[in-house]
């Protein structure tokens, strides 16, 4: 079941467009969230996958909505790691799509931690999201 997540200091940039087709709106997000994901490993490797879910503004009705994109980064992983052992921690998929049943954009994306060696350990406890929608408005 995926995590629901809340996204903070969030900023919208609205832009008028002219197209393609009808659209004559382009909503820029951005926005910080906590989610955690952690592996320890008291010897070979470890790891833990996750889905993440936000819902994310503007809310739109089915005709409006045209398309919408999203990415995610980084922003705060923590690591212990011993000389002898090594963390990865990557974003495995990413989709933005309209919800219909909240009229928002649903932001889905799955990331996944993995670690080595004797008493190591890394977490994924933030990421950065940026959402551009494409609305008829």
């Amino acid at each position: 079941m995926p995590q629901t997540i809340q996204i903070q200091n969030l900023q919208v940039m609205e832009v008028v467009v002219a197209g393609p087709g009808n659209a004559n709106r382009l909503f820029i997000t951005t926005g910080v969230a906590d989610g955690a994901i952690g592996a320890f490993s008291s010897g070979g490797t470890a790891n833990q996958q996750e889905t993440f879910v936000a819902l994310i503004d503007p809310v739109l009705t089915p005709g409006q909505f045209v398309k919408a994109t999203a990415m995610i980064s980084l922003l705060d992983v923590s690591e212990q790691a011993s000389a002898f052992g090594f963390s990865r921690h990557r974003v495995d998929s990413i989709d933005a799509d309209w919800d219909d049943q909240s009229g928002k954009i649903k932001v889905s994306f799955e990331v996944e931690v993995t670690v080595n060696g004797a008493n190591n350990s890394v977490n994924l406890n933030r990421v950065g999201i940026q959402v551009t929608t494409l609305a008829a408005v």
